[in-house]
């Protein structure tokens, strides 16, 4: 029942600040439950049969009373209606059980469907859409959302249906035993209709400002665990502690709130019934045996306790909607965002008519391509670094004097230095590099250096590498902001069965190309073609699994080595294994499987994180390798292990690029310098482009990179 005067749907589904009304979201819904039809019309027979069965309940008593209690000797009539009632009771348990069930069914089908519709649809989404979307957003929609939404197909639309049948059902025996009773009793709608209003009204605005502050609770909860390196190396706990502190006494004042005026309205309303229930108590005058004239109409004693019994559960349906709109309205807030997700457009949609790519020439071309990057800005502007950088007032971190600034730049660049002096042993290209501190929450400190006010004399004081790196960062922020194309008219070879290298500083478009030809983003103008043919007229899966790439940060599932080291490779091949152990002994990664615990049955937890880094690469370097692709992509794969491992990542590269398109991202010279060509890339262009040696003699930019390096390397 509504809330308000007015209304129909809008006042039960209110339109409350969404962007769709409740009928279009509440058409979607039932369009998910349209392949239960039968299955929806039969569990709505059975609740009409509980709810007929449970109204009836105090009209038996009316008739035991009437009938068989006030007519002496009538036992024979007692026992058989008494019987009637105890198969009612017995009927109530079956029906409720069944309809409870069902719909409770109804509800986890629906929730299986669309979180798998959701999956589904993630899939066909390109990488731009993730990077206008924070992940917790997207996991949230898929989690939370989606229980709302089993919640209000499971539970909340029962209630409404069930208690709308039921409060119908009371009022109409209501007037069968009584007309003028049941008129003096309806005088409470209108007063509980204003009562619920106001209580709903005040109870909207607190309920909104409550999601806010879970949500800023949230956010501190996931900030403080990010950053607990950051907290514990600075001596951060008491300030973290007092920041959050703050948000999550502001989300218990206004939870406190709720609780109050919950805690009002109910009592509030108990009132109201007892009032009433005086009332035709009063009116019956008494409980007085057999039978009294009210207005000229006759009240007997089974009437009179049957018409209590209905005005009990007179308020039980309206107290229900009540609390059911509430959360019926976050569903469907929930449904909003759920139904706007899987109606996103899939920006890269395969091709009517696909061209497979078999018997083929994998050679490689950039053909005039123009691309630049999708805004960002709504997911920008909810990430807290992109805060921290863009306004140092906005941020929650502490103004810092010059003092800790120097502190926190001296600590940093150790940092650096420990992570470089396993680097440098083997050659790092780029002045940019893949240096910075390996872990996220460094990121952000340095984040807080790049944008804080920092006198020349203060930045004197830093540690050289920390000054170039806020300088890099710095220059990376500008152009982010110009949104200038990443590349235009950008033209690029690469023969079948070579090896391309790429170097270059951070942010000049290395790993873009790969991005690009893998189509993880499509492009403005162009063509990236493979043997001549777009990769637009292939299907993405059929132009990933001839690409086998190895990013520089890795992600290792959860379950068995073997597990992960076929991931990707199909079930059905008969050859996995024996793939896999020639791939595992080629990077002599199998005998350090052979030395743990299970062997290959071995468990890693999330990430990997139970081995080692280098290990964890060797893994992902398999893995890719373990199909045989095609096109070999590495992306600055080995800028992250120890020498050892790098060496036997190199060891195994240089056997298998052979006869294989290899493209190589690396800042180890190591890693290139045996390419049969090497380009350098600056702002999304080749300005230098040979071999090593080719590169050298020109005394360009390579030469200036490699330079560098050895006398970092020399340092």
């Amino acid at each position: 029942m509504s809330m308000r005067p007015k209304g129909g749907l809008r006042s039960l589904f209110g339109d409350r600040g969404r962007k769709l009304s409740s009928k279009t979201l509440l058409s979607w819904i039932f369009s998910y439950l349209k392949p239960y039809k039968k299955t929806l019309i039969r569990v709505n027979i059975f609740l009409v049969f509980l709810m007929l069965i449970q109204s009836s309940l105090p009209l038996i008593i009316q008739i035991i009373i009437d009938n068989g209690v006030f007519f002496a000797g009538n036992s024979q009539f007692i026992l058989n209606w008494t019987i009637i009632y105890i198969i009612s009771l017995i009927g109530t348990f079956t029906f409720e059980y069944l309809v409870q069930l069902k719909f409770g069914t109804l509800g986890q089908k629906v929730m299986y469907k669309v979180r798998t519709d959701l999956f589904n649809h993630l899939q066909d989404m390109s990488m731009s859409y993730f990077d206008q979307h924070l992940s917790g957003d997207i996991i949230s929609i898929c989690t939370n959302d989606v229980d709302l939404l089993n919640e209000f197909v499971g539970h909340y639309l029962l209630i409404i249906i069930s208690q709308l049948l039921s409060l119908g059902l009371i009022i109409g025996f209501m007037f069968v035993l009584s007309p003028a009773l049941a008129l003096v009793s309806l005088l409470i709608i209108p007063i509980y209709l204003i009562t619920a209003w106001v209580f709903q009204k005040s109870l909207k605005a607190s309920f909104m400002i409550s999601r806010k502050k879970i949500s800023k609770v949230t956010s501190a909860l996931q900030e403080n665990i990010a950053g607990a390196k950051i907290i514990k190396a600075f001596g951060r706990e008491e300030a973290a502690l007092a920041e959050f502190d703050k948000v999550n006494l502001e989300n218990y004042l206004i939870n406190l709130k709720i609780h109050k005026m919950v805690s009002v309205f109910f009592p509030f309303v108990e009132l109201i019934s007892t009032f009433f229930t005086i009332l035709i108590v009063f009116i019956y005058g008494g409980f007085t045996f057999g039978q009294i004239s009210f207005f000229g109409l006759v009240i007997t004693t089974g009437v009179f306790v049957a018409f209590l019994n209905y005005l009990t559960k007179f308020f039980r349906p309206i107290m229900a909607i009540t609390l059911a709109t509430n959360i019926i309205e976050s569903s469907l807030a929930a449904s909003e965002r759920i139904y706007l997700l899987l109606n996103e457009d899939v920006s890269l949609p395969d091709p009517e008519h696909p061209i497979e790519l078999k018997n083929i020439n994998w050679q490689v071309d950039f053909k005039n391509v123009t691309f630049i990057y999708p805004t960002t800005d709504s997911k920008s502007l909810k990430n807290p670094q992109f805060k921290l950088l863009m306004s140092s007032k906005k941020s929650q971190m502490v103004e810092l004097d010059e003092e800790t600034l120097i502190q926190i730049a001296q600590k940093l660049g150790k940092m650096l230095n420990i992570q470089k002096s396993m680097d440098l042993s083997t050659g790092e290209m780029g002045s940019g590099g893949r240096r910075g501190p390996p872990a996220k929450a460094w990121k952000g400190l340095l984040m807080r250096l790049c944008i804080a006010k920092i006198g020349q004399n203060v930045f004197n004081q830093f540690p050289k590498n920390v000054q170039e790196l806020i300088n890099e960062q710095r220059r990376l922020i500008e152009h982010k902001k110009s949104r200038g194309p990443i590349f235009k008219n950008f033209d690029l070879n690469v023969p079948e069965g070579q090896t391309l290298a790429i170097a270059g500083e951070t942010g000049v478009g290395k790993t873009t190309l790969i991005k690009l030809l893998c189509r993880f983003y499509d492009i403005q103008e162009g063509e990236i073609l493979i043997d001549g043919i777009n990769i637009k007229n292939v299907t993405k899966k059929d132009l990933r699994d001839n690409i086998g790439l190895v990013p520089q940060d890795n992600f290792l599932f959860e379950g068995s080595i073997k597990e992960n080291l076929l991931y990707g490779f199909k079930d059905n091949d008969i050859n996995a294994e024996s793939k896999m152990l020639e791939i595992s002994k080629l990077l002599k990664l199998h005998d350090f499987i052979e030395l743990m615990p299970e062997k290959y049955e071995t468990q890693l937890i999330e990430n990997g994180t139970n081995i080692s880094i280098g290990q964890r690469q060797l893994i992902a370097f398999a893995r890719a390798l373990i199909n045989d692709p095609k096109i070999l992509i590495l992306d600055e794969a080995t800028s992250s292990v120890d020498p050892y491992s790098e060496l036997l990542i190199q060891e195994a590269l240089d056997k298998i690029r052979k006869n294989r398109t290899t493209i190589i991202i690396a800042h180890r010279l190591s890693t290139i310098k045996n390419a049969d060509q090497i380009i350098v890339l600056d702002q999304g262009k080749i300005i230098e482009k040979g071999t090593h040696e080719q590169l050298l003699e020109l005394n360009g930019k390579y030469k200036k990179l490699v330079e560098k390096t050895l006398i970092e390397i020399q340092s």
